[in-house]
């Protein structure tokens, strides 16, 4: 529907959106609160009055970028519905409590409050922005996938269905009988799943079991890793309901069994899957070694778990906790560089600028330096000042070596070099010279 002010150029029109729609609105309240003396209905009125008023004479607001492209592309425009729909029912939902309660019953008032302004900001959001085709896409999906491919997700949608089933029929029988109600749920909710599943998208029919392809040898240790963390579990519930059984066993002892041998039967099932390090090293693309960006993900959680360990070995032994925190951070340090090697700080700091050097070496050596006082400090109360110069020296070694590590490495390597040039010349100089030694000096002839 075009506004009646369709011919006012549209950014005018937005421009006296505002001003008409407040000024409606208190040309409402103002006749509506002096007629009826109501201020609560006359203030609901008048907020939707002045809008669609607004709206009518101007239409919807369009604000534009300086190119001429709107604010909101209208692909994303849609997907604006559930926010704008969310404010509206905030904003809505006091105004139309107040009005109900002078005329709604109170038993029904609150679900009343909360239908009316889901309604008003669900119509008043589609009225601006419009709704999602959510079908359309789906039906573009479902008419890409193959026909042949279609009975196959029988299985996952059967799972799923299964799932919701059991939960609701349950739900249902739990206040009847709570024993029998798994013992129902399980077969009849899988039973009606699968037979639904099987009729929306047909039951599979492979003419012959496809070959799986062979997988490579890089990712094995991965799947292997990832094999084991998935089966200890189960694997170490089953050993500890089968141990729950054997009379006799003290219970102390079913979860370290339970564990380990869980454990056991994992690893086990995640070899004879994924074969181990003879079996990779067959295929080409294996390279021994854990890669560095694993090596980098770990370094952190294995400096945490160090500090950890050493924290709380220190808090059991019933020590002072200063001397395990001063043990604990050196520890978990060394763990993270261990994990990580040192060749990734090496190289970010051989990225750095040399602009920028100076900025990350004063914080980094003031903060290193600090830590090391406050520790020596902590261990030597008595002797301040030389702890903190202790701090000061040994930071600052150390953030030097870290920021110029690839110029000491490239010093060594000079010198390196010249030692190996100067050994080859000394070398070649020994062997021509014990080559001119052997060689007989031809005698002298007379005139």
């Amino acid at each position: 529907m075009k506004p009646v002010l369709a011919k006012t150029p549209a950014l005018k029109r937005t421009l006296l959106f505002v001003p008409t729609a407040v000024g409606a609105a208190l040309l409402v309240f103002l006749v509506l609160g002096m007629t009826t003396h109501l201020f609560d209905i006359s203030l609901l009125v008048a907020v939707p009055a002045g809008l669609a008023t607004a709206w009518i004479l101007l239409g919807p607001p369009e604000v534009r970028l300086k190119d001429g492209r709107p604010l909101v592309p209208s692909a994303v425009k849609p997907y604006l519905f559930f926010p704008i729909a969310a404010i509206l029912f905030v904003a809505f939902y006091p105004f139309v409590g107040l009005f109900l309660t002078q005329v709604a019953p109170i038993q029904f008032l609150a679900w009343a409050t909360i239908g009316v302004s889901l309604a008003a900001g669900a119509a008043i959001a589609y009225l601006l922005v419009g709704f999602p085709k959510f079908w359309v896409g789906a039906a573009t999906a479902w008419r890409r996938i193959p026909t042949e491919t279609k009975p196959y997700l029988s299985f996952p949608a059967g799972l799923a269905l299964a799932a919701l089933f059991y939960f609701l029929i349950g739900l249902g029988l739990t206040g009847v009988d709570p024993v029998l109600a798994p013992l129902v749920a399980a077969p009849v909710g899988l039973l009606a799943a699968f037979a639904i599943a099987f009729f929306v998208f047909g039951v599979p029919r492979p003419r012959r079991l496809p070959k799986m392809p062979d997988v490579p040898g890089r990712p094995r240790p991965l799947l292997l890793a990832a094999t084991f963390a998935v089966l200890l579990a189960p694997m170490a519930w089953l050993v500890g309901g089968a141990l729950s059984l054997v009379p006799g066993l003290p219970t102390s002892f079913e979860l370290p069994i339970a564990l380990l041998a869980g454990a056991a039967l994992a690893s086990a099932f995640a070899l004879l899957l994924w074969g181990g390090p003879s079996r990779w090293r067959r295929y080409p693309d294996y390279v021994p070694g854990v890669s560095r960006e694993v090596r980098h993900a770990a370094a952190g959680p294995a400096g945490l778990v160090a500090s950890a360990l050493v924290m709380a070995a220190w808090t059991l032994s019933g020590l002072d906790l200063v001397w395990g925190l001063v043990l604990a951070l050196p520890a978990g340090a060394l763990a993270a560089f261990a994990v990580a090697g040192t060749s990734g700080v090496a190289r970010r700091a051989a990225d750095v600028p040399d602009r920028v050097k100076p900025l990350v070496l004063f914080p980094a050596w003031l903060a290193l330096a600090g830590l090391i006082a406050l520790a020596l400090t902590a261990a030597f109360p008595g002797n301040v000042m030389w702890n903190l110069a202790a701090g000061l020296l040994v930071g600052l070694a150390v953030t030097l070596v870290a920021l110029e590590s690839s110029f000491l490495k490239s010093s060594l390597a000079e010198r390196r070099a010249e030692r190996e040039a100067r050994a080859r010349l000394a070398a070649r100089r020994k062997a021509a010279l014990a080559e001119a030694a052997e060689t007989p000096i031809p005698e002298a002839r007379g005139p």
